[in-house]
Formats: C-alpha cells, structure tokens, sequence
C-alpha cells in the first residue's frame, strides 16, 4: 500500500509540473541574442571594469572563436597554437557540456591580442570594501594567460568540498553573466532595450552572425563554428541577421564590383603584344546581363563591360533583350 500510496503521489506531481508549464509559468529563454561588433565591445568593456580580468578575457574567447561556454573554461595553454602557420585554437574533444571537437582560425589581429594577453596580461585597480564601516581600498586585479594548463583553473576546495574538475565550472559564468547584465541594464537603459539578456551563448552567436553578415559562405561557417554537416537549420538559427547585416553586405559586394569595373576601364597592355586584360576573359554576354538583372551592375557598367567582351567590340546588342 505504501508503494501504490508513492506511485500515486509521484503521478500527481508529474501532473501538475506538466499543467504548471503548459501554462506558461516558466518562460522560456528562447535563443540567446547575437550583438553587433559595436555593441559587443560596449558589453565587454563593462564586464571588465565591473567584475574581473579573468571573466572578461573568457567572454572575449567566446565570441573570437565562436566557443560555447563550457569550451572556453576548458581551454589550455597549449590549445593556443599562435606559432603554427596558420595559428589556430584547438577544442579537444573532451567530456563536457555542449562540445565539439575541431580547430578554429586565429587571424592576425587575434594573434596579436592574444600574445599581449600572454605576455602582459590584464590589469584593473579595483575599490574592495575592507571592513564594515564601507572603507574601501584599491586592490590590483591582474590576469595572465598561463604558458601551460589551464586557463580559468577552479579552486581546489569550495565550501568545504573538493572539486571534481580543475577548470572553472559554467554554472559559476552563468550566474556571473546573469548579474552582469542586470547591472548592465540600470547603467545602460537605453543600449540594452533590444536584449531580454544577454547569456553565456551570446558570443558564439555574434560570432557566427557576423560571419555571416560578411557574406561568408555557409560550409565556412559551419566549419567555422564546428557544426556537423547535417545541422544546417541548427547553424542557421544561430545567425540573427537583420536588415543592416544584409545592407552592409551589399555595400561591400558592390565596392567589390565597382573594382571589377575600374579595371575593366582601364584595360591592361601586355608590353611587346596588342592583347590587354580586362578582367572578363571566360564571362558571356548571357553572365552580364544576368548581374544586372540581380541589381549587381548597373546601366552604365552593363555597356562599359559589354564593350570589353571580344565578339560584341564591332556591333551592338540591346542590354534589355536576355540571351539564351
């Protein structure tokens, strides 16, 4: 009787927990916000003058590299590859939440970043309370990548237990970031209005927003971001991509078509020969009236890289008829 009195009781509550969530009593989180590259600076530059050194290189690790959260606290010294060529992160496949094995890109100003973070560290004077009269005092608050181990190492004992692993655990960064942004929120009211709040994930996903805000290819990305070949639609949640993202990258694909037609202006001479390179050797006229029908050229760069291909130089052809 007992036992059925128990199986009873736990079926109830199975019950109510699952009424109590339809309902909405707990809302869910939903993605985490991707930033923009401004707003994102805004952000860690007051994780760092309000809470450590060491949180903010951790949170800088994840949008530079598009790293989880629990990657980055894993990190070691000598997952750091910077003299390889090209330099690269390693995120090892080890046991831990939310991880995926693979090697990620470190460019040229991240490598320069980074060796300043080796060699000099970072540093902030911060005021500490030293008693309870509120007497505060100035307390140097450094930070210096490690040359070998771990990154973010944990303490060996905490409230008097030890610690199972040696690398700061991601239940400490979340609840840390959580109060962060609440702070965040009173001193920049108006900044913070498009975010419910910013979490631990947000850096993966403004880095993986930004690549594709750069036009970047998908399989890139993906690569970029360690995601498997068959977790496209997963990739692409991740992308928060606005109308600004798609303007910007406009803007830079037809910077990268005036160049095209700039050469095309002024076409190359070989010394000692009649021919010139124009740029367009292998394109049709079927390839450039396709581009302006994209809105990629317009009117005018239609007829300046017309007259450039070979079998149109004696006699014209109507820019508005398509050829097949």
């Amino acid at each position: 009787q007992s036992g059925e009195r128990m199986s009873n009781g736990m079926i109830r509550v199975v019950v109510v927990a699952l009424l109590w969530l339809h309902c909405g009593a707990v809302k869910k989180l939903g993605p985490a916000p991707a930033l923009s590259a401004d707003d994102w600076d805004r952000w860690a530059s007051f994780v760092l003058d309000n809470h450590s050194c060491h949180m903010y290189v951790l949170i800088m690790l994840t949008s530079m590299f598009a790293l989880r959260c629990q990657e980055a606290c894993m990190l070691n010294a000598e997952d750091i590859r910077l003299d390889s060529n090209p330099p690269f992160l390693v995120v090892k496949a080890e046991v831990g939440k939310g991880k995926s094995a693979g090697n990620v890109p470190i460019m040229p100003e991240q490598v320069e970043l980074s060796r300043s973070w080796i060699r000099d560290g970072v540093s902030r004077q911060r005021q500490r309370k030293v008693n309870q009269h509120g007497t505060v005092k100035l307390v140097p608050d450094n930070f210096r990548v490690p040359s070998r181990g771990r990154l973010f190492p944990s303490r060996t004992q905490y409230k008097g237990k030890t610690n199972k692993n040696d690398f700061l655990g991601y239940h400490g960064v979340w609840a840390a970031v959580v109060k962060l942004f609440k702070a965040y929120q009173i001193a920049e009211p108006e900044k913070t209005l498009p975010w419910d709040r910013i979490r631990t994930h947000s850096g993966r996903a403004t880095k993986i927003t930004l690549l594709m805000g750069e036009g970047v290819s998908l399989s890139m990305s993906m690569r970029c971001a360690r995601h498997a070949p068959d977790s496209v639609r997963t990739h692409l949640r991740y992308g928060r991509l606005t109308s600004t993202h798609v303007y910007n990258c406009l803007l830079k694909e037809r910077a990268r078509l005036n160049t095209t037609m700039t050469k095309i202006e002024a076409p190359i001479s070989h010394p000692g020969t009649s021919s010139t390179f124009t740029g367009l050797e292998g394109c049709t006229l079927k390839d450039l009236v396709a581009w302006k029908e994209n809105g990629h050229l317009t009117s005018d760069e239609f007829e300046k890289a017309k007259a450039q291909l070979p079998c149109f130089l004696s006699f014209p052809v109507d820019s508005n008829t398509l050829i097949t």
